[in-house]
Order: structure tokens, then C-alpha cells, then sequence
């Protein structure tokens, strides 16, 4: 999404959608994800990186999520981008380099859900989400 076209036609169809939502009085929260690394398996790094694996399209992508959230009061975003960055253990959680297994997505949804349900508290939503059962 580096082409300003694009990045300009994106913008403007999650705002679209956002907007949709929100009209009818529900918040929204948006996930920053983390980078990619295309062509792991198993939790293995390729040889040779992926062009698609460049950070900076991430980056690119969770900015216009960002920029999405701050000009709507009932729009928010979760880092999930620095919870994965303030782990260690990226390769087991995502062995593909993209998805998180059965396994892991239920770890990684015991932080998600409070961190949601604490954000939306931050717009004075609440909401029942407080521990994920496994």
C-alpha cells in the first residue's frame, strides 16, 4: 500500500465501512497487526525474505488504521502489533509467519480480550469480557 492511490482507496473504504458501523451506535476497534514473514514453516524463516514481508507495508497499513481510529470518538485500536513485538516466542506463536495456531490464538486471546474490553472502557463502553476460557 505504498502506492498513495491505493493507500488513498483503502482509507477511504475502511472509513466507509466504519462509518456504516458506527451510525448505527456500535464502537469499533481495530487490531494493529504485526509484521509478516512470508514463507516461515514450521517456524523457520525462509532463505530469502518476501517482498510482502516488509515491515514497512505493516506499518503503512496499521498508520491508516490509526489515522482511521483518531478522527472517530467511538473508533479505537488494539496493539496487538506490540504484544507479538514483546514476545519471544513469535516463530511458535505464528509458525507460518502470519497466523496464529488453534493453540496459540487461544493465549494470545487471553490478553486480546481484556486488552478490548479495557479500551473500550477508555470510551466509556462497558463490556462483560474479562477472561477468555479455555
Amino acid at each position: 500500500i505504498d502506492d498513495p492511490v491505493l493507500y488513498d482507496e483503502m482509507q477511504r473504504r475502511l472509513a466507509e465501512t466504519v462509518d456504516e458501523i458506527t451510525a448505527r451506535g456500535i464502537a469499533v476497534v481495530l487490531v494493529l497487526s504485526p509484521p509478516i514473514e512470508a514463507g516461515r514453516v514450521d517456524g523457520v524463516s525462509p532463505s530469502q525474505a518476501q517482498p510482502e514481508s516488509d515491515p514497512a507495508r505493516m506499518a503503512l497499513w496499521n498508520q491508516l488504521l490509526e489515522e482511521i481510529a483518531a478522527s472517530r470518538p467511538t473508533v479505537t485500536t488494539v496493539d496487538l502489533a506490540g504484544y507479538v513485538a514483546s514476545r519471544t516466542d513469535d516463530a511458535r506463536l505464528r509458525p507460518d509467519g502470519i497466523h496464529f495456531t488453534d493453540e496459540t490464538a487461544l493465549e494470545v486471546a487471553e490478553w486480546l480480550g481484556p486488552e478490548v474490553a479495557r479500551v473500550l472502557a477508555e470510551l466509556g463502553i462497558q463490556t462483560p469480557v474479562t477472561h477468555v476460557e479455555r
